[in-house]
């Protein structure tokens, strides 16, 4: 039992080590593109606003078509 887990263990390892050099060379072949929202923080709060726009537009259809 315990050798079936280690072996479980040591395959989760190798998963995770091929796994975070992938992510940060995907990170590194992107970072141009990463780099050309400087305000990311107001691209976040436009895509926020769409989203709660189109969230309270589907509430008001679900409540007429309710009534």
């Amino acid at each position: 039992m315990r050798l079936t887990f280690f072996a479980f263990l040591l395959k989760e390892n190798i998963l995770y080590l091929k796994l975070y050099p992938r992510f940060f060379k995907y990170i590194y072949r992107n970072l141009q593109y990463i780099n050309d929202f400087p305000n990311i923080s107001i691209v976040t709060y436009n895509i926020s606003t769409i989203r709660q726009g189109i969230s309270i537009y589907r509430q008001t259809l679900t409540l007429k078509s309710t009534l």
